[in-house]
């Protein structure tokens, strides 16, 4: 099987006539250059082009620019040595020909998407052609030539079922005569001629380590800066090119072809570095491929260990509360109805005497379940009017004693203010008691400076940070541990 493919849009003939202006190969030739791209399996024909073809071809071109005549195609086919040329009504009888060995076949494209993977092959008409067939797993398989694009969906070794079903108008096949091409060099060296065609690109890809679709996708307006390559389809970007990018170091790899990729490259292969990709380094980079086998990629520097640190309590609470947070829990509703508060992580609860006000326990559960420090109860260790009185004490040793006393946990520091603590005073785990004057309003769990977690954060799937204040509320309390 001769791998080489034709393109319509290739500089060496996109721009004969076919049959007259405006239209030429390039935007309806498909038909001829299909013809090209099988007739080419005969050795007698290995090295005939669209160019050498066009002459007698674009007398099957229609004259209003629609392409070329349907019965053009079986005359051509003839012209060009093919024999047992047939048009098949159904898919199974184009089958049953092709396992035969030794055919061809041209199909004529609709305009639906076609099979299970919905490939769009054309919006109008467009032949493509296949030059050998296989049945494997229960598919139908064609090596595909597209004369119009290089994707892998639409050339190569492609399924009838999940890339053409519904789509296939008119199909033809026909028996190659004479013997095929010789074989290519057992050394499999590329011609040095400078030309980026099908096999120069098929090889790079190789290099590359990626799949080789025997063309490269590359922006319009980029054309300029690799004119050496005939093997192409426009595009916005290519993962060949960004392979590529990635095997010459490039900091910022896109996939499109540019001035910075065409100067890497020329630089890695010794070919200048003018960034315009010419005839001179498309030699260069074939003698290049036919003397390296595969891309070195560089290697990351490998990650520097952050030097390990024992977790402090503060930051195995901090760790609670993002798991609850990543536990879709909803705090609130959780336990709407219910006669005792339960940790959804261990399910731990009590009876205490509270039983109102999800955002109280959080801190605590965090406390009591997250860094081990044994509260009274995690689930109601304090409650709106306890806030309160720690609030209204006298001093901040008083406001201790009622905290210690009601949570049983000495290790602890009390701030108040009842004109505001500032939020940047928060820290990892603190229990941060807001007000409304002086009325306590919602509690929630430091988690760094100016950051809190509470129960309406934890209602999504990450802790909300930057909310350092509610802009009616004030911090009022802040309990923090000092335990070690």
């Amino acid at each position: 099987m001769n791998k080489t493919k034709y393109l319509q849009t290739d500089s060496k003939w996109g721009g004969l006539l076919y049959p007259k202006k405006p239209w030429y190969i390039r935007n309806c030739g498909c038909g001829e250059v299909s013809i090209a791209n099988v007739i080419i399996e005969m050795a007698q024909y290995a090295n005939y082009t669209p160019a050498t073809i066009q002459p007698y071809c674009k007398r099957y071109a229609a004259p209003n620019g629609d392409g070329t005549y349907w019965s053009g195609i079986p005359k051509m086919m003839e012209h060009y040595g093919l024999t047992e040329v047939k048009e098949h009504a159904t898919m199974s009888t184009l089958w049953k020909e092709l396992a035969k060995g030794g055919r061809v076949a041209i199909y004529l494209m609709g305009k639906r998407s076609g099979g299970s993977k919905r490939v769009h092959w054309t919006s109008g008409g467009h032949f493509v052609c296949s030059v050998a067939y296989k049945y494997e797993n229960g598919l139908h398989k064609v090596y595909v030539k597209d004369s119009y694009s290089n994707s892998s969906l639409r050339n190569g070794w492609i399924s009838y079922e999940e890339n053409m079903r519904n789509d296939v108008v008119k199909v033809w096949s026909g028996k190659l005569n004479g013997p095929a091409p010789a074989p290519a060099p057992e050394d499999g060296k590329l011609e040095e001629d400078g030309i980026g065609g099908t096999r120069t690109v098929n090889r790079l890809q190789e290099f590359l380590g990626v799949p080789q679709t025997g063309g490269i996708t590359i922006r319009k307006d980029l054309k300029q800066y690799v004119p050496s390559l005939d093997a192409y389809e426009y595009g916005k970007s290519s993962p060949t090119v960004k392979a590529m990018q990635k095997w010459l170091g490039l900091s910022d790899p896109d996939g499109c072809w540019g001035p910075n990729t065409s100067r890497a490259l020329q630089k890695e292969i010794g070919a200048g570095a003018d960034g315009v990709f010419g005839v001179k380094s498309m030699k260069a980079l074939q003698k290049y491929l036919n003397e390296h086998d595969k891309a070195v990629y560089p290697s990351a520097p490998a990650p520097t260990p952050a030097p390990t640190q024992p977790a402090t309590p503060q930051d195995k609470m901090v760790a609670y509360a993002k798991k609850l947070a990543a536990s879709s829990y909803h705090y609130v509703n959780y336990n709407k109805g219910k006669k005792a508060h339960e940790c959804p992580i261990c399910h731990h609860h009590s009876k205490g005497e509270y039983y109102g006000g999800n955002c109280i326990w959080l801190p605590f559960a965090c406390w009591h379940h997250g860094a081990g420090i044994k509260c009274r109860c995690a689930c109601d260790a304090m409650t709106n009017q306890l806030y309160e009185k720690v609030y209204n004490a006298s001093s901040t040793a008083e406001a201790k004693k009622i905290v210690a006393d009601r949570i049983k946990v000495k290790d602890i520091e009390v701030i108040k203010s009842k004109s505001g603590i500032d939020p940047d005073k928060i820290r990892a785990g603190d229990v941060v008691v807001y007000f409304k004057k002086s009325t306590y309003v919602h509690t929630a769990l430091g988690v760094k400076a100016g950051y809190i977690a509470d129960c309406t954060s934890a209602r999504t799937d990450s802790i909300k940070c930057g909310v350092k204040s509610y802009s009616k509320w004030k911090i009022g309390i802040i309990i923090r541990y000092t335990g070690k």
